[in-house]
């Protein structure tokens, strides 16, 4: 296999434009956004909320979700209107019942 050669632009070729985010930095939005749907499901115990959403007749995955928030939370899928639904809440008795 022939190594393939790079080709350096030269001032009057440059394209003026922003890096993408690399894996790590979307991964790290991720984390930083479901911290916040942590926190707003624990300022309203007990309510369902819904937490994704996609245009589907089909259920949405609970198991990565439930990973993500933890067994302190209880996750339904629902298909409603022809959308999926992932609904969450935040279930403090779950919380206190190893206590």
């Amino acid at each position: 296999m022939r190594p393939t050669t790079v080709e350096y632009l030269d001032e009057n070729q440059l394209v003026w434009d922003e890096p993408p985010m690399s894996k790590r930095e979307i991964a790290n939005l991720a984390r930083e956004r479901w911290l916040r749907v942590v926190a707003a499901l624990k300022d309203r115990p007990g309510e369902w909320a819904i937490v994704a959403r996609k245009p589907t007749r089909q259920h949405l995955n609970t198991g990565s979700v439930v990973e993500r928030l933890g067994p302190d939370f209880q996750v339904a899928s629902r298909v409603v209107d022809g959308e999926g639904r992932l609904y969450a809440r935040y279930n403090p008795a779950t919380e206190t019942e190893g206590a």
